[in-house]
């Protein structure tokens, strides 16, 4: 057991160290044409759709890291999806498909479909999209921030109600966890990410834009 865990260490290493060098790689050497992962999502970042998915995966990975424990709506040795002192049947039971499996493969999906997008408008309009205003003034950036919370949220709701009422089928529990668990990181993001932008301004050096 303690060797298939350095394994699965080593392989995460592995892909994560992938990962970086590709991302270093393309800002080191811009002229080379690679595509970053910086680029890719600052392309999605110029539309509203786009603010609302990556704010939504950012509530969906905080939820379960700090809401529910990290369970990461998979149910592994530990998570309890197996009674203590019962052996599981062999093979893949349904289960593990409709739990783990699935709810996996609609993330991945979901988050290449969005890499996608952005790298196509990174090719389409390399300097941001036409008839574009910057949003200038605090009031600018309190909707702008708000408007992508707010619309993120909503859109992790919206998913997460019909992965329980089409897939999971687990308690209500799950629910209440969701509903409230993201809004309580919405309100504690929300002001820190505007004070911290407050802060940003006042230690900005005068004159410079």
């Amino acid at each position: 057991m303690a060797g298939h865990r350095w394994a699965g260490y080593l392989a995460w290493v592995v892909l994560f160290g992938a990962l970086f060098a590709w991302e270093g790689l393309g800002l080191a050497r811009p002229a080379t044409g690679l595509p970053t992962l910086s680029d890719t999502l600052r392309a999605v970042m110029r539309y509203p759709v786009g603010r609302w998915v990556l704010f939504a995966f950012w509530l969906w990975f905080g939820w379960h890291a700090f809401v529910r424990g990290w369970h990461f709506l998979l149910r592994g040795p530990e998570g309890g999806g197996q009674p203590a002192g019962r052996s599981s049947p062999p093979g893949i039971s349904p289960a593990l498909l409709r739990q783990d499996v699935l709810p996996l493969l609609i993330g991945y999906l979901l988050l290449m479909a969005t890499l996608g997008l952005g790298l196509r408008l990174l090719h389409r309009h390399p300097t941001g999209p036409p008839h574009t205003t910057a949003r200038r003034g605090w009031l600018g950036l309190a909707r702008h921030t708000v408007g992508t919370a707010v619309g993120g949220y909503l859109l992790l709701m919206a998913v997460v109600f019909l992965y329980y009422y089409g897939v999971a089928r687990q308690s209500a529990h799950f629910l209440t966890s969701a509903v409230t668990g993201a809004a309580i990181l919405v309100a504690l993001a929300v002001p820190v990410f505007l004070a911290l932008s407050r802060l940003r301004e006042r230690r900005r050096p005068p004159g410079r834009p």
